[in-house]
């Protein structure tokens, strides 16, 4: 089930597996902006979170290692935290986080993901 990042209402439902930004025919992106929503937290599914180039700034939740997350993609934003070490116990084959405004030290435990894709 693909969740509409413009309407997290369907955060209700626990089937959604992926939240993926929004692109209109025009290549403009959508207007999500703040931060993560904490509604996100309770999609136990959720495998893949793409809010890149987006809108959303704030911090990284380190909730969100509680989720299945095998991609995420914050990349092109305005988060300006540290990186949670908490991550590192995700099964992520795609972690981007590129190209915001982040702190501190990438932590060593990142290292032991099963990482295909990379990008700080």
């Amino acid at each position: 089930f693909l969740c509409d990042p413009n309407n997290f209402d369907c955060a209700n439902s626990p089937e959604t597996t992926s939240i993926v930004q929004y692109r209109d025919p025009f290549g403009f992106k959508s207007l999500i902006s703040g931060t993560i929503p904490p509604e996100i937290l309770t999609l136990t599914q959720l495998t893949v979170l793409n809010v890149g180039k987006t809108r959303i700034s704030g911090t990284i939740p380190k909730e969100l290692a509680n989720l299945p997350l095998i991609e995420l993609d914050l990349g092109f934003n305005s988060i300006s935290s540290t990186i949670p070490k908490e991550l590192a116990s995700l099964p992520l084959t795609r972690l981007v986080i590129e190209y915001n405004h982040i702190r501190g030290t990438i932590p060593k435990e990142l290292g032991d993901l099963p990482l295909t894709e990379l990008n700080f």
